[in-house]
């Protein structure tokens, strides 16, 4: 019965196969006989032309199903609509084609929305009225309007579009309606089942982050997003597996509050807990036991974790790398005992043969010199293959900032030009980016007031490509390593512009040369007098090792200072005092009374004093030819914001190489970072320089510009800038000193990834005396640090409290400058 059954169930789909193919024509090389197209809402009679004009199939020609479907594809491209129907009559092909030319838009509407503006969710979609409708086009601009209220925080929200054309004149009216849903921005994430300490550590592994009404708007964190979460369900899966619940679960649930936002639960269910019970390996010939287990991160009694067996697999892999067995292969077996809950892990070792370092070819770089690639490696031919320079091979040359990506990794050694079985060859792959940049910048300081300029940078410059510019294009300044670098600033208080230039690896060495032309006008320490000043440095510096490097410098420059400014401001005050004096002359008599001056004679002594002294100064000026060396150990991980190490740098100068003044500078400055946890670090700051003058040049005849100054947003905050230390006689103007020193301790702390918050406590002290130190002035205060665009530094505002300020005249409490002090 069954067999029989089975028959015709395949009886019956043969015949329904036979007839759907009988009913399907075959049109394939039959003539066309008749072509007619019907252009629908449309009274253009030159449109059907137009149609014919496109396809290729015609009538008196034979019908191919391949240019047809062509045909098709190209009117779809050019119209709303595309309705073909083929007959055969005869023998011979009719083809109506009906299609319909893509609608004006006349309107588009929206419904729904409560939230988020009209005019916003126009401007996303970016598709304007009496402009023609593109359904594939509008679909994608729809999308991007249902991904804007996605990153909005409404989730839930759900879109959709009717199109009604008018066929009289053939115009679109575009409803599009809005279900907002519940709003996604997150109000908390509340943690069920977890350590505070737990907690801490997901915060700062995790995507899905609170909603912050002060930069979530920038940094668009904050708000609902499904794919999101299910990423964090798995990174908190995966965490707390590692630490030995294997068959935990993780769940979030959303909960809306009061406040139209959402709370996320997150719920964790632990359940047991699963640990090492025995550590066994086996095939280590080269490396005794011992060196083999202290690369284990895990012990005995610890719990399971998978994420520690593979740190610990690869920890043995470059044990051997780093002495050539970059080829050792280490395994591991995990063996559960279901009643004790725990493993018992075998690992196998197999360590292979050594290899030394083959041929290091580069591939990828069209524009930096291949030379250029080289130096950055740290893998010599020839030697021991180390896998550990590998990698730091691949991370300087990613660091360097001139290529999207770096791909340096070992090859076998074959060919006509290679080395043998025991080398391996090294490549390196490289795709180059753009390394120059172009901008403008603007900011305030309480020290410049409000300033701007622009600048140009090329990371990747060619200084030899200038003979070949004519030829080669712009493109021949690029691809030499060098750093060059233009900057024009101006502001309230100053003008600068900077030319500077740098090239590592000269002639094939670890010293890197270059030089910065600089030319400065500026009122920074007082409006009485304008500094200026023009100076040519050439520079030099050598890499000793990882952390050591030593410095030479040679420059020379020449300055003066404009005291007119302070002419005209006495005559100034001066016509300023006689009105004022006849007033109140006047005033007086009115009354009966006798007038007197506002100043005593000897503060009017004193200040004619201090007039003399800054016109003396002023005439210190003039050429300045000096050299020197530093030496700087540098500990810190990091060039720009370092959360750890130390640096120091000793400086060493001698002025009179020829020039105007004979002196000697010293400095020693020393910033030292300790993290407190993952977001607090405490900074200590040390500086000590001084000038030693000899020969002509006594401390009084050390030119102004050269002199230290001392307060304001830089160093001892809450105090105006450069206002402590020596002051010209009778006024606030300050004077500079010859012995400086500067202490700062401040504690950080970071809330968000572009907001720091920090107190702080300095002190300082200048003096005009050698080599002198005194009590310092002293200062706390607290502040934050905002970064509002990549590219620039951070927004640095604060409040600082004077503690032993000797005049009112000292203080400014508040300070807002761009970039940080340490």
């Amino acid at each position: 019965m069954s067999n029989r059954l089975h028959f015709l169930v395949a009886l019956f789909y043969i015949s329904i196969f036979g007839l759907l193919s009988a009913a399907t024509p075959q049109y394939e090389n039959q003539q066309v006989e008749k072509v007619d197209i019907i252009v629908e809402n449309s009274r253009n009679s030159s449109a059907i032309s137009s149609v014919k004009s496109r396809i290729t199939i015609c009538e008196g020609g034979f019908f191919s199903q391949a240019d047809f479907d062509n045909d098709l594809k190209l009117l779809a491209r050019d119209f709303d609509r595309v309705e073909p129907e083929l007959r055969s009559i005869n023998g011979k092909m009719h083809i109506i084609l009906k299609v319909w030319p893509k609608p004006q838009i006349r309107s588009i509407q929206w419904c729904g929305n409560h939230h988020i503006k009209t005019d916003d969710l126009r401007k996303e979609l970016a598709v304007n009225c009496l402009t023609t409708f593109d359904r594939l086009a509008f679909n994608k601009a729809f999308h991007k309007v249902k991904a804007y209220f996605v990153k909005n925080g409404f989730f839930e929200a759900q879109l959709n579009y009717e199109v009604v054309i008018d066929e009289e004149t053939n115009e679109a009216d575009i409803v599009i309606t809005v279900v907002e849903g519940r709003v996604g921005h997150i109000n908390k994430l509340i943690f069920c089942g977890f350590t505070k300490c737990e907690e801490s550590e997901i915060l700062d592994l995790i995507i899905t982050k609170t909603y912050n009404m002060f930069f979530s708007w920038y940094t668009g964190e904050g708000t609902y997003q499904e794919d999101a979460i299910q990423q964090d369900q798995f990174v908190i899966l995966n965490y707390i597996q590692n630490k030995g619940f294997a068959d935990a679960k993780v769940e979030f649930e959303i909960k809306e509050t009061c406040n139209n936002r959402i709370d996320i639960h997150i719920k964790l269910c632990r359940g047991e807990l699963y640990t090492v019970s025995n550590i066994n390996f086996t095939g280590n010939k080269l490396f005794c036991d011992d060196l083999i287990r202290a690369e284990f991160t895990f012990s005995t009694g610890d719990p399971y974790s998978p994420e520690d067996i593979r740190e610990t697999l690869g920890n043995i892999s470059n044990l051997y790398g780093r002495k050539g067995y970059i080829d050792a292969n280490v395994d591991f077996d995990p063996s559960l005992d279901p009643q004790t809950l725990s493993y018992a892990i075998d690992m196998t070792i197999e360590e292979g043969q050594q290899f030394r370092v083959g041929l290091i070819k580069v591939f990828g770089n069209s524009t930096t010199q291949t030379g250029i690639i080289l130096h950055e490696s740290l893998l010599i031919p020839g030697a021991i293959f180390n896998i550990e320079k590998l990698k730091l091979t691949e991370q300087k040359l990613t660091n360097v900032g001139f290529f999207e990506t770096v791909n340096v990794y070992a090859v076998k050694s074959d060919g006509p030009l290679g080395l043998g079985e025991n080398y391996r060859d090294v490549h390196i792959e490289v795709k180059e980016t753009s390394t120059g940049h172009f901008g403008a910048f603007f900011g305030y300081s309480t020290a410049e007031s409000v300033f701007g300029g622009v600048n140009i940078t090329e990371r990747n410059f060619n200084y030899q490509g200038l003979k070949n510019l004519r030829r080669d294009g712009w493109g021949a300044l690029r691809g030499g390593g060098e750093y060059a670098h233009a900057t024009v600033q101006v502001g309230m208080k100053s003008r600068k512009y900077i030319l500077s230039w740098a090239k590592p690896f000269f002639r094939d060495s670890q010293w890197t040369v270059g030089f910065d032309l600089e030319r400065n006008n500026n009122r920074y320490i007082s409006d009485d007098y304008e500094i200026n000043s023009t100076a040519l440095i050439v520079h030099a510096t050598y890499n000793i090792n990882q952390f050591v490097s030593f410095g030479w410098h040679y420059r020379i420059k020449n300055s003066d200072v404009d005291v007119s400014q302070l002419h005209h401001h006495n005559r100034k005050n001066d016509d300023h005092g006689d009105k004022n004096g006849k007033h109140q002359k006047n005033k007086s008599k009115q009354k009966g009374g006798n007038s007197e001056d506002s100043e005593t004679p000897i503060a009017k002594g004193q200040k004619t004093k201090g007039r003399h002294e800054l016109s003396d100064d002023a005439k210190l000026a003039g050429l300045i030819s000096a050299s020197g060396i530093s030496l700087t150990y540098d500990s810190t991980n990091h060039p720009v914001t370092p959360s750890a190490g130390f640096k120091s740098r000793f400086e060493f100068e001698y002025a009179g190489i020829g020039g105007d003044h004979t002196y000697f500078g010293l400095g020693y400055l020393n910033s030292y970072f300790i993290p407190l946890d993952k977001k607090s670090v405490v900074k200590f700051r040390a500086d000590l320089r001084f000038i030693l003058p000899f020969g002509n040049t006594t401390p009084h005849k050390v030119p102004l510009d050269e002199r230290f100054f001392l307060g304001g947003d830089a160093l001892v905050r809450g105090y105006r800038s450069y206002r402590l230390g020596p002051l010209y006689s009778g006024t606030d103007d300050p004077r500079g000193g010859i012995s400086q020193q500067y202490y700062s301790v401040e504690v950080t702390r970071r809330f968000h990834p572009k907001l720091e918050a920090f107190t702080y406590l300095d002190a300082g002290y200048l003096s005009f005396r050698r080599m002198r130190v005194g009590t310092p002035y002293y200062s706390v205060g607290v502040g934050a640090r905002v970064k509002i665009i990549e590219s620039i530094p951070s927004l640095t505002f604060g409040y600082g409290i004077p503690i032993n300020p000797k005049s009112n005249n000292q203080v400014k409490r508040f300070f807002i400058s761009i970039g940080g002090q340490f």
